[in-house]
């Protein structure tokens, strides 16, 4: 799905998974210090499957979009910020602002709100047909059923939910003592 006009992310807090995937569909991400992005799903077996796959690369490069991609690691705001995953307004690639999140979408929307609209516009249009990104789409969404149906999923929920339980106990039994 591609807008007419251009769509901002305010990232406070975790945008991880279907979060990360959202935010990598606008077309710029803001973060302040309490960011945290990541693809947490690839801990539990869950594919991503709303356009990560094929949008993460096109962001940061094929090489850092496979780390983060298949480690499942956190990424603060600062890393954020170098890596080109996100940006803050005023455009800063080193320091994280201070300013909360959606202030500073919202102060970057008020200045894009300023410009020629037609020009701004087609210019963005342009850049989001040079991408095959419908094929690729689609071939994201194929694979990730087949992972959801393959039951690995199932199998790494079923893990946690038992570790988490064998923790709570543990932790409860120490309390006790």
């Amino acid at each position: 799905m591609v807008l007419s006009k251009p769509v901002i992310a305010a990232i406070s807090g975790f945008a991880v998974a279907g979060g990360l995937e959202l935010a990598l569909w606008c077309d710029m991400r803001i973060v302040d210090s309490t960011a945290t992005l990541g693809v947490f799903c690839r801990l539990r077996g869950v594919p991503l499957i709303d356009g990560g796959t094929v949008r993460l690369p096109q962001v940061v490069g094929r090489g850092v979009a496979m780390d983060l991609m298949l480690s499942g690691r956190a990424v603060k705001a600062e890393e954020a910020l170098k890596i080109h995953l996100a940006t803050c307004h005023p455009p800063s690639y080193e320091t994280v602002s201070s300013a909360p999140a959606l202030e500073q979408a919202l102060a970057l929307a008020s200045l894009l709100a300023e410009h020629p609209q037609v020009c701004m516009r087609n210019d963005r249009l342009s850049t989001h047909m040079v991408n095959p990104i419908r094929e690729a789409m689609l071939k994201e969404y194929k694979l990730g059923l087949e992972t959801l149906t393959s039951g690995e999923f199932v199998q790494a929920i079923t893990k946690f939910f038992e570790t988490t339980d064998e923790k709570k106990k543990g932790s409860k039994a120490s309390a006790k003592l």
